[in-house]
């Protein structure tokens, strides 16, 4: 692990970076004017029209190391692999950021990336669990059986009006839905 110095370092850079990828009209598609900024404590999330571009901050903590490109690399493939089960239509893929940091690019050879970017579908900030739950929508039982079918890989079903209210449309029917809805039904009464 590296120390606290080093952090600073990176962090500096890595704010460059993302601060040029909100002011450079070349940087990506959506026009700088559509493009805003959410941090959290180990992400920067460029909002960019209908996308979002998730960058992991270049930290090396107790609980986490994102000090090199490539863990932050594997860490974006990772979160696409696990949220791709439970939300395949929000997590798009995994994108270089290439050029410098003061003149990003979004996209191009793997070989050249400076940095990567999980882009995802942004979606309608009223449905985040988090502004769920103030409103008192989410009960103890339901995010108990989210996460543990999440966490042993179950297959999860949402009723077709709920993804009909969703606006998201999705590339593929599932086969044999009676079976899919069964199959959750199942795991939820084991639960």
């Amino acid at each position: 692990m590296t120390g606290l110095g080093d952090n600073a370092a990176r962090l500096a850079l890595h704010e460059r970076l993302v601060a040029a990828l909100l002011r450079d009209p070349q940087a990506m598609l959506a026009a700088p004017e559509q493009r805003s900024l959410v941090t959290t404590a180990i992400s920067s999330l460029v909002m960019a029209g209908d996308e979002v571009y998730k960058l992991r901050k270049p930290l090396a903590l107790d609980f986490l190391d994102f000090s090199t490109l490539e863990r932050r690399h594997h860490d974006c493939e990772e979160e696409l692999r696990l949220n791709r089960r439970t939300a395949p239509l929000v997590y798009i893929d995994v994108l270089p950021i290439t050029g410098t940091a003061d003149a990003p690019r979004v996209g191009g050879e793997a070989g050249s990336a400076i940095d990567w970017a999980l882009r995802m579908r942004r979606f309608d900030d009223s449905q985040r669990l988090d502004r769920l739950a103030d409103l008192g929508q989410l009960d103890a039982p339901l995010i108990d059986a989210l996460a543990l079918a999440v966490r042993c890989d179950a297959p999860i079903y949402a009723a077709e009006e709920v993804i009909e209210e969703s606006s998201i449309e999705f590339e593929h029917e599932v086969e044999d839905q009676e079976e899919v809805v069964e199959k959750f039904k199942d795991f939820l009464d084991e639960v």
